[in-house]
């Protein structure tokens, strides 16, 4: 990626941390990115039901909820399935 495609500003409050921009000429390849990963999730989930999905979706929130929880105690997941 080239300067054309980001733009760094520094923060002015954190000299080590830069804030990158994607610039208006960039906006071509996010589209493609994005566009290839509809494509991407829609062939993995081809054949499925909307409700295997939104069950899936349930169990993947649960699942990362979980993790969270056991990362961090006290959480709570609320697995709708």
């Amino acid at each position: 990626m080239t300067n054309l495609h980001l733009k760094g500003t520094a923060d002015d409050t954190n000299q080590k941390k830069v804030c990158l921009i994607i610039t208006e000429q960039a906006q071509d390849m996010i589209s493609f990115g994005k566009n290839e990963q509809k494509k991407f999730v829609d062939d993995l989930f081809h054949g499925f039901t909307p409700k295997e999905k939104e069950v899936f979706q349930s169990m993947c929130n649960c699942i990362r909820e979980n993790a969270h929880t056991q990362r961090y105690p006290g959480g709570d997941c609320k697995c709708q399935m």
